[in-house]
Protein backbone atom coordinates (compact mmCIF):
# COMPACT_ATOMS: atom_id res chain seq x y z
CA UNK A 1 0.00 0.00 0.00
CA UNK A 2 3.01 2.44 0.98
CA UNK A 3 3.32 2.05 -3.31
CA UNK A 4 0.13 3.33 -4.30
CA UNK A 5 -0.67 7.01 -4.32
CA UNK A 6 -4.68 7.24 -3.14
CA UNK A 7 -6.79 9.99 -4.36
CA UNK A 8 -9.22 10.90 -1.52
CA UNK A 9 -11.86 13.40 -3.89
CA UNK A 10 -12.14 16.26 -1.55
CA UNK A 11 -8.31 16.52 -2.10
CA UNK A 12 -8.73 16.88 -5.94
CA UNK A 13 -8.89 19.80 -7.43
CA UNK A 14 -11.45 19.94 -10.61
CA UNK A 15 -8.81 19.89 -13.18
CA UNK A 16 -7.89 16.32 -11.72
CA UNK A 17 -11.37 15.03 -11.77
CA UNK A 18 -11.82 15.10 -14.82
CA UNK A 19 -8.75 12.97 -15.38
CA UNK A 20 -11.04 9.97 -13.87
CA UNK A 21 -13.76 8.38 -15.92
CA UNK A 22 -16.26 7.80 -13.65
CA UNK A 23 -15.97 11.36 -11.67
CA UNK A 24 -15.94 13.07 -15.49
CA UNK A 25 -19.26 11.64 -16.14
CA UNK A 26 -20.04 13.12 -12.72
CA UNK A 27 -19.24 16.54 -14.01
CA UNK A 28 -21.14 15.78 -17.10
CA UNK A 29 -24.19 15.52 -15.52
CA UNK A 30 -23.69 18.04 -13.03
CA UNK A 31 -25.38 20.78 -14.49
CA UNK A 32 -28.29 18.81 -14.89
CA UNK A 33 -28.65 18.80 -11.26
CA UNK A 34 -30.40 20.94 -8.24
CA UNK A 35 -27.44 23.04 -6.56
CA UNK A 36 -28.89 21.31 -3.01
CA UNK A 37 -29.12 17.84 -5.09
CA UNK A 38 -25.46 18.62 -6.07
CA UNK A 39 -24.24 19.19 -2.97
CA UNK A 40 -25.21 16.19 -1.53
CA UNK A 41 -23.86 13.94 -3.97
CA UNK A 42 -19.91 15.54 -3.81
CA UNK A 43 -20.05 14.72 0.14
CA UNK A 44 -21.09 11.67 -0.31
CA UNK A 45 -18.19 10.71 -2.80
CA UNK A 46 -15.98 12.80 -0.87
CA UNK A 47 -16.56 10.33 2.08
CA UNK A 48 -17.04 7.16 0.07
CA UNK A 49 -14.54 6.72 -2.95
CA UNK A 50 -10.81 6.63 -2.70
CA UNK A 51 -9.64 6.08 -6.54
CA UNK A 52 -6.18 4.64 -7.18
CA UNK A 53 -3.93 2.76 -10.16
CA UNK A 54 -1.22 0.38 -9.66
CA UNK A 55 0.90 -1.08 -11.69
CA UNK A 56 2.14 -4.68 -11.95
CA UNK A 57 5.55 -4.67 -11.16
CA UNK A 58 3.82 -2.60 -7.52
CA UNK A 59 1.66 -6.04 -7.56
CA UNK A 60 4.14 -8.54 -7.56
CA UNK A 61 8.27 -7.74 -8.54
CA UNK A 62 7.97 -10.33 -10.67
CA UNK A 63 5.60 -9.36 -13.01
CA UNK A 64 7.30 -5.94 -14.61
CA UNK A 65 5.74 -2.75 -15.51
CA UNK A 66 3.79 -4.52 -17.89
CA UNK A 67 1.88 -2.28 -20.99
CA UNK A 68 1.24 1.49 -19.90
CA UNK A 69 -2.47 0.78 -19.55
CA UNK A 70 -2.38 -2.68 -17.63
CA UNK A 71 -2.38 -2.62 -13.65
CA UNK A 72 -5.42 -2.77 -10.79
CA UNK A 73 -7.63 0.57 -10.72
CA UNK A 74 -9.19 0.76 -7.05
CA UNK A 75 -12.48 1.71 -5.75
CA UNK A 76 -13.07 1.41 -2.30
CA UNK A 77 -15.18 3.22 0.27
CA UNK A 78 -12.96 5.17 2.85
CA UNK A 79 -13.68 4.30 6.46
CA UNK A 80 -16.25 6.53 8.00
CA UNK A 81 -16.36 5.52 11.40
CA UNK A 82 -20.09 3.72 10.57
CA UNK A 83 -20.70 0.48 11.38
CA UNK A 84 -21.04 -0.26 7.93
CA UNK A 85 -17.11 0.76 7.60
CA UNK A 86 -15.66 -1.40 10.25
CA UNK A 87 -13.27 -3.36 8.01
CA UNK A 88 -16.23 -6.32 7.91
CA UNK A 89 -16.55 -5.81 4.32
CA UNK A 90 -16.64 -8.10 1.13
CA UNK A 91 -13.44 -7.38 -1.72
CA UNK A 92 -13.82 -8.38 -5.19
CA UNK A 93 -11.44 -8.35 -8.14
CA UNK A 94 -13.31 -7.44 -11.91
CA UNK A 95 -11.80 -9.11 -14.98
CA UNK A 96 -13.46 -7.87 -18.02
CA UNK A 97 -13.41 -9.54 -21.19
CA UNK A 98 -12.11 -8.50 -24.55
CA UNK A 99 -10.93 -12.11 -25.99
CA UNK A 100 -7.40 -11.52 -24.67
CA UNK A 101 -7.33 -8.39 -27.62
CA UNK A 102 -8.57 -5.56 -25.33
CA UNK A 103 -10.53 -5.05 -22.20
CA UNK A 104 -13.77 -3.87 -22.67
CA UNK A 105 -14.20 -0.78 -20.89
CA UNK A 106 -18.13 -1.66 -20.02
CA UNK A 107 -16.74 -4.78 -18.08
CA UNK A 108 -14.79 -2.86 -15.96
CA UNK A 109 -15.48 0.30 -14.38
CA UNK A 110 -19.22 0.10 -14.43
CA UNK A 111 -19.63 -3.39 -12.75
CA UNK A 112 -16.90 -1.80 -10.15
CA UNK A 113 -19.37 0.89 -9.70
CA UNK A 114 -22.19 -1.45 -8.94
CA UNK A 115 -20.22 -3.62 -6.37
CA UNK A 116 -19.43 -0.55 -4.39
CA UNK A 117 -22.71 1.26 -4.55
CA UNK A 118 -23.74 -2.39 -3.15
CA UNK A 119 -21.03 -2.05 -0.09
CA UNK A 120 -18.76 -4.57 -1.85
CA UNK A 121 -14.75 -2.99 -2.21
CA UNK A 122 -13.92 -3.24 -5.67
CA UNK A 123 -10.88 -3.78 -7.60
CA UNK A 124 -10.46 -3.60 -11.91
CA UNK A 125 -7.25 -5.66 -13.20
CA UNK A 126 -6.51 -4.51 -17.03
CA UNK A 127 -4.39 -7.30 -17.33
CA UNK A 128 -2.05 -7.85 -20.10
CA UNK A 129 -3.46 -8.77 -24.06
CA UNK A 130 -2.32 -9.88 -26.78
CA UNK A 131 0.56 -10.62 -27.80
CA UNK A 132 1.26 -11.51 -24.23
CA UNK A 133 1.37 -15.49 -23.51
CA UNK A 134 -0.32 -17.30 -20.97
CA UNK A 135 0.63 -17.60 -18.29
CA UNK A 136 1.28 -13.56 -17.92
CA UNK A 137 -2.48 -13.33 -17.32
CA UNK A 138 -2.72 -15.83 -15.10
CA UNK A 139 0.15 -14.42 -13.25
CA UNK A 140 -1.23 -10.95 -12.79
CA UNK A 141 -4.57 -12.49 -11.76
CA UNK A 142 -3.01 -14.34 -9.10
CA UNK A 143 -0.83 -11.67 -7.92
CA UNK A 144 -3.87 -9.17 -7.68
CA UNK A 145 -5.65 -11.64 -5.56
CA UNK A 146 -2.65 -11.89 -2.82
CA UNK A 147 -2.13 -8.39 -3.38
CA UNK A 148 -5.51 -7.49 -2.15
CA UNK A 149 -5.85 -9.95 0.47
CA UNK A 150 -2.16 -9.11 2.14
CA UNK A 151 -3.65 -5.36 2.10
CA UNK A 152 -7.54 -6.16 3.47
CA UNK A 153 -6.61 -3.87 6.46
CA UNK A 154 -5.99 -0.76 4.72
CA UNK A 155 -8.22 -1.41 2.33
CA UNK A 156 -11.15 -2.11 4.43
CA UNK A 157 -12.45 -5.65 3.91
CA UNK A 158 -11.63 -9.02 5.70
CA UNK A 159 -8.82 -10.86 4.12
CA UNK A 160 -11.09 -14.30 4.16
CA UNK A 161 -13.76 -12.56 2.05
CA UNK A 162 -12.22 -11.69 -1.71
CA UNK A 163 -14.00 -12.81 -4.45
CA UNK A 164 -13.52 -12.81 -8.05
CA UNK A 165 -15.46 -11.60 -11.11
CA UNK A 166 -14.76 -11.58 -14.83
CA UNK A 167 -16.46 -11.66 -17.81
CA UNK A 168 -16.08 -13.52 -21.38
CA UNK A 169 -12.52 -14.19 -21.55
CA UNK A 170 -11.84 -12.44 -17.83
CA UNK A 171 -14.68 -15.12 -16.82
CA UNK A 172 -12.34 -17.44 -18.59
CA UNK A 173 -9.64 -16.13 -16.31
CA UNK A 174 -11.56 -16.06 -13.29
CA UNK A 175 -12.39 -19.74 -13.69
CA UNK A 176 -8.46 -20.59 -13.73
CA UNK A 177 -8.01 -18.83 -10.60
CA UNK A 178 -10.75 -20.40 -8.80
CA UNK A 179 -9.79 -23.75 -9.78
CA UNK A 180 -6.03 -23.67 -10.19
CA UNK A 181 -5.36 -21.40 -7.19
CA UNK A 182 -3.02 -24.28 -6.23
CA UNK A 183 -1.05 -24.80 -9.28
CA UNK A 184 2.33 -24.91 -8.94
CA UNK A 185 3.64 -22.48 -11.29
CA UNK A 186 1.82 -19.82 -8.98
CA UNK A 187 4.37 -20.42 -6.41
CA UNK A 188 7.21 -21.36 -8.96
CA UNK A 189 6.81 -17.68 -10.38
CA UNK A 190 5.64 -15.63 -7.86
CA UNK A 191 6.24 -17.60 -4.39
CA UNK A 192 2.53 -17.35 -3.66
CA UNK A 193 0.79 -19.98 -1.73
CA UNK A 194 -2.76 -21.24 -2.68
CA UNK A 195 -3.85 -19.77 0.60
CA UNK A 196 -3.16 -16.52 -0.93
CA UNK A 197 -4.45 -16.73 -4.12
CA UNK A 198 -7.27 -19.04 -3.71
CA UNK A 199 -10.89 -16.85 -4.32
CA UNK A 200 -13.25 -16.99 -1.18
CA UNK A 201 -16.32 -16.74 -4.47
CA UNK A 202 -16.38 -16.39 -7.54
CA UNK A 203 -18.48 -14.94 -10.05
CA UNK A 204 -18.16 -16.27 -13.78
CA UNK A 205 -20.36 -14.29 -16.72
CA UNK A 206 -20.34 -16.05 -19.75
CA UNK A 207 -17.17 -17.30 -19.71
CA UNK A 208 -15.14 -18.75 -22.16
CA UNK A 209 -15.38 -22.59 -21.01
CA UNK A 210 -16.47 -24.51 -24.15
CA UNK A 211 -14.39 -22.49 -27.30
CA UNK A 212 -11.29 -23.55 -26.52
CA UNK A 213 -10.38 -22.53 -30.35
CA UNK A 214 -10.59 -18.71 -28.91
CA UNK A 215 -7.91 -19.44 -26.84
CA UNK A 216 -5.45 -20.61 -29.39
CA UNK A 217 -3.63 -17.65 -29.91
CA UNK A 218 -2.95 -17.07 -26.30
CA UNK A 219 -0.47 -20.62 -26.35
CA UNK A 220 -3.01 -23.32 -27.37
CA UNK A 221 -2.94 -26.05 -25.41
CA UNK A 222 -1.18 -24.58 -22.77
CA UNK A 223 -3.97 -22.42 -21.64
Amino acid sequence: VRHLRFLPVHQLAVNQLRQHRFLRRVLQVAHHLHPLHLVAGFQFLCHALVLGHLRHDLLHPALGGGAPETGLDIYCRGRTGLLADDGARWAVLILPGGGYERIAPAEGEPVALAFLAAGIQAFVLSYSVLPALWPRQFLEGAAALAWMRANAPELGFRPDQVAVCGFSAGGHLAGCLAGGYAEPLLNERLGLTPEQVRPDAAILGYPVVHEARYLDPLGGAEV
